[in-house]
């Protein structure tokens, strides 16, 4: 479902420049104290058409619904447009809710935070250390993420997956990728266990569960998490994709599971939720405090992920959030609770930002108070010795994120610094000597190239929505010679994934073949080790140097092992 960083947003980097132009530079049309009403639409006005899909947001101000508004189509085939009642999947989105239905049965003495999965789910391998329920909470269980599973296996998501050949593909993973406690990757694993857990401590369906606990107290009448492919839904927004020609196409899927994703609702039912956050009419203060209690890890260090919430700074505000993409739906709910603003952006095109779209209704709202928010200069950790113009950064170099393993490439493009990150790609801007910030990024992302001392290679600065920077260093890619990259072909097999990679050679170089898969090709970075697509292929050898195996290691998976055919 959702994606980012540390593990950089792999789906679609494409956003309209024109929207992210209109945020900028819109002239001011309402009189000073007016809502910007008028400034909001235009940021829609790419998609505000009778023959495109769209989104529906919601503007809440001071407890109040002040804007809410239909932008395109629902439902292409039959012209339905977008209105602020259409029901959209929201994806990710759906994890606070999921989490509430966990902190309600706690309430009820039902279950404990510090529980065991073990417990509930018995199926899954005796960890050791124990995952807790907290662990899936916070995405601190080590556990990995079932979808990227799938996608590795070669298994599409098209087809029908029920919950008990999910929870097989996870029992098939005997450890996991870290202690308990130790680090935080998103996974959405721990949301679908969350669900089941739910199910077997209560002894309804996490659909059901919610829909007396919470959609029903709270009035959300057409809020359900969707656990039935055949159920009908009334004024159901499609998803919708791209073709290659630009043709508009529906996405058309299976998938049924919840907990992780699977909520279908509306603006005017997301509102009622909002305000029982901000009210505490659901469960009480407590209970909302506990649902916005930022997770730890085992040595004390607080997480910015609550349960199902994401509590960051945006420039000089707290927001508390969370967006979802899949299937063709695009999501963000966000919160400025100092402000008492929050808004609602529920798109239908796997294209359309959400969250960009929604920070930049925000900055509008935002800015009608004097305490308008400031973009921060992101902080230069060191000192640059020289200062390195666009015609003095190597484009041959290749930089390397040390958390994810992406490779960052860089080249000119109409004159202008493009960054490709394991072939996406996203234009830049100069901010100054040295630095650039995305301009079409999911994300908003600065980038400073320093070097560190005369002579040296240059190193990138990389600071995430204006958080602490991150080093990435140069490396000289390993170039092969086509005997050596020969020994890397041959089949190899994952017993956890029940699936086979084929590598080959084709025109001197190494590509990868998986079930149901494009083929792509894989490019040696360091010695024995491979970039396949955001995925790291660490190859093993035996005595002889023979290649016995790899590990592969991607965004939200760790230490996967795969062994070749015939080798000892």
């Amino acid at each position: 479902m959702t994606y980012f960083i540390s593990g950089f947003v792999p789906t679609f980097f494409i956003v309209l420049l024109a929207l992210v132009a209109s945020a900028e530079t819109s002239p001011i049309s309402e009189p000073p104290g007016a809502l910007p009403n008028s400034r909001v639409d235009s940021l829609f006005s790419a998609w505000n058409r009778p023959d495109a899909p769209g989104c529906a947001l919601g503007v809440i101000q001071n407890g109040k619904l002040v804007y809410q508004r239909g932008y395109g189509r629902a439902n292409l085939e039959h012209d339905v447009a977008i209105s602020p009642s259409t029901v959209f999947y929201i994806a990710s989105a759906s994890k606070q809710f999921t989490a509430a239905s966990i902190l309600l049965l706690a309430g009820q003495g039902k279950l404990s935070l510090d529980d065991s999965v073990n417990k509930y789910l018995p199926e899954l391998p005796p960890y050791d250390p124990p995952v807790a329920i907290r662990h899936l909470i916070h995405h601190t269980s080590g556990i990995d993420d079932y979808l990227e599973l799938f996608g590795l296996s070669g298994q599409r998501l098209d087809d029908v997956h029920s919950e008990e050949e999910i929870l097989e593909l996870l029992a098939r993973r005997k450890s996991l990728s870290f202690r308990p406690g130790e680090y935080f990757l998103y996974s959405n694993s721990g949301y679908f266990l969350l669900g089941v857990i739910v199910k077997r401590a209560s002894g309804k369906s996490l659909a059901q569960f919610a829909e007396e606990q919470i959609f029903k107290p709270l009035g959300m009448n057409h809020s359900q998490f969707h656990d039935s492919r055949t159920r009908l839904v009334k004024n159901r927004a499609q998803g919708y994709f791209s073709g290659k020609d630009g043709e508009f196409r529906n996405y058309l899927t299976q998938f049924d599971r919840v907990g992780d994703g699977g909520l279908m609702t509306t603006v005017e039912d997301l509102f009622r939720w909002d305000q029982a956050l901000e009210q505490g009419t659901l469960a009480g203060k407590d209970f909302t405090a506990a649902l916005l209690a930022p997770g730890q890890l085992n040595n004390g260090q607080t997480l910015s992920y609550a349960s199902g919430l994401m509590i960051n700074p945006y420039h000089s505000l707290q927001t508390i959030s969370h967006g979802g993409s899949f299937i063709g739906f695009r999501s963000e709910l966000l919160r400025f609770p100092e402000k008492r603003l929050s808004v609602i952006c529920l798109c239908n095109h796997s294209a359309i930002d959400a969250t960009k779209l929604a920070k930049s209704v925000a900055v509008l709202y935002l800015d009608q108070e004097s305490s308008s928010i400031e973009s921060p200069t992101p902080a230069s950790p060191v000192e640059t010795v020289e200062q390195l113009s666009l015609s003095e950064i190597d484009l041959n170099a290749v930089f390397r994120e040390p958390t994810t393993g992406s490779i960052w490439r860089f080249s000119v493009v109409d004159g202008g610094l493009t960054a490709s990150v394991d072939g996406e790609a996203f234009g830049l801007k100069s901010t100054g000597s040295n630095r650039f910030r995305s301009l079409d990024a999911p994300v908003d992302l600065d980038l400073e190239f320093q070097r560190l001392s005369p002579g040296q290679p240059c190193v990138l600065q990389l600071s995430v929505e204006g958080q602490a920077p991150v080093r990435l260093d140069a490396v000289k890619a390993t170039l092969l010679s086509p005997d050596q990259i020969t020994e890397f072909a041959g089949n190899y097999h994952s017993p956890e994934l029940q699936a086979v990679y084929q590598l080959f050679v084709h025109a001197e170089k190494l590509f990868l073949r998986v079930k149901n898969r494009s083929d792509v090709e894989a490019f040696p970075i360091l010695p024995d080790l491979f970039r396949v697509e955001g995925k790291d292929l660490s190859f093993s050898r035996d005595s002889e140097n023979r290649i016995t195996g790899f590990v592969l290691n991607s965004g939200r998976i760790r230490s996967l092992r795969f062994t070749k055919e015939g080798a000892d």
